[in-house]
């Protein structure tokens, strides 16, 4: 079995690899929605990357049967999913440092607005089936926002009081 070495000089089985490289992967699949509001199929997602990452690959990374994944797939997907390379073999640590993951000026912006924080919180309650579901109300809430306004309704009269127009 081949080992790799580890921050801190520990090695670790190859074995190890393959199996978080999985779990981040699934973790992914599991809390990442498509555009049309659903979790990725694996065809979508060797589609994204080009198909630099087939089907059957990713099938076999899920399971974490792959040994030592080629870095340019691992790279595809981390593109792909918009997060770092590291993601997939690194220590949390590493990732994201002690203090956990970094928020962005864009996400501290959007905590200032009234009910924001309370969304965040429930959000991070729900499953991943639950999220898909809110993620495709949110849309259609929007679509059907845009038509009230088209209409010359007033869909901004809410609580929030947040009155930015779509684009």
């Amino acid at each position: 079995m081949s080992q790799e070495e580890q921050p801190g000089g520990q090695i670790a089985p190859a074995h190890a690899i393959s199996q978080r490289i999985a779990q981040r992967f699934n973790a992914l699949l599991e809390t990442r929605v498509s555009p049309r509001g659903k979790r990725y199929t694996l065809r979508e997602i060797s589609e994204g990357t080009g198909g630099v990452v087939t089907i059957p690959y990713l099938s076999l990374l899920r399971q974490g049967g792959l040994q030592s994944p080629a870095i340019v797939k691992i790279e595809a997907l981390a593109k792909f999913f918009k997060v770092r390379p590291s993601y997939f073999t690194g220590s949390q640590e590493e990732e994201f440092g002690e203090a956990g993951p970094e928020i962005g000026d864009d996400v501290r912006q959007a905590l200032t607005v009234p009910g924001a924080r309370e969304l965040l919180l429930r959000a991070s309650e729900m499953g991943p089936e639950e999220r898909a579901v809110m993620m495709a109300l949110w849309e259609r809430s929007r679509e059907i926002a845009a038509g009230l306004r088209k209409a010359g309704g007033n869909p901004e009269s809410s609580e929030s009081g947040d009155a930015r127009e779509e684009d």
